[in-house]
């Protein structure tokens, strides 16, 4: 039997709750296609200690310690001071910068990195039909960032959440994806360039993918399993 393909799941962001997540995910660990591998970049929570999964690593950011920061670097790159401003693009670029650190010497390994919320669960076999087409079309032999995006996903408390919090990438996107905090709000190059507004991260992460010519994908997803797991989908447990 031919071994199985290793796919690295990397959680960022904050936890909500520990008990849909652990009995959802302890299910990938089933899979007869892949070997999922499991790490989570995200904030200090009780909830952390809580969870089952067989995690490669973790890192858990201390939210008070760094929102200064994350504040500072945002405003930096505003063209109007804004009081209200959104620090959420912020937030997720710092995640996956800290998820970029759990890898170390590991990020070449793996030909794709399936990134997304801890409190969205995904449906495995919708997942990995989605990851299949990627396989047969062999993008992962491309020389550019692949991205596979996939808009309208529900969550499980039942609301709408845009493309960006569930994504699939080649080893080059992952690296370019891994790299945007510093890209975007750190890096002295782009000290000068001044935005209107990041109001949120979702404009921002277009604006990143079109400016690094990534290829982005968009793979149909079988009507039979492709819906995303409402909460009424799943059986409470208390």
């Amino acid at each position: 039997m031919a071994s199985k393909i290793v796919i690295p799941v990397c959680f960022w962001g904050q936890l909500r709750e520990f008990k849909h997540f652990n009995a959802h995910y302890q299910e990938f660990l089933e899979s007869e296609k892949y070997t999922y591998k499991f790490y989570i970049a995200t904030w200090e929570s009780p909830y952390l200690e809580k969870l089952t999964l067989p995690f490669e690593s973790e890192y858990a950011a201390n939210e008070q310690e760094h929102i200064h920061k994350l504040r500072e670097v945002t405003y930096a790159r505003l063209k109007d001071e804004d009081s209200n401003v959104d620090l959420t693009a912020a937030r997720i670029a710092f995640h996956l910068h800290n998820i970029k650190d759990l890898f170390a010497e590991d990020q070449s390994k793996y030909e794709f990195y399936l990134f997304t919320r801890p409190d969205h669960l995904l449906n495995r076999l919708a997942f990995e039909y989605q990851l299949d087409c990627m396989i047969e079309s062999k993008v992962n032999t491309f020389n550019k960032p692949v991205i596979s995006l996939k808009e309208g996903i529900v969550a499980q408390h039942g609301l709408s959440a845009p493309y960006d919090v569930f994504f699939i990438a080649n080893t080059s996107g992952t690296k370019l994806m891994l790299e945007m905090y510093e890209n975007v709000f750190i890096k002295d190059e782009l000290k000068d360039i001044k935005i209107p507004k990041i109001t949120g991260p979702h404009k921002t992460w277009g604006t990143y993918i079109t400016n690094n010519d990534f290829i982005v994908l968009s793979f149909p997803i079988s009507s039979k399993n492709g819906h995303w797991y409402k909460k009424t989908d799943r059986p409470r447990l208390l």
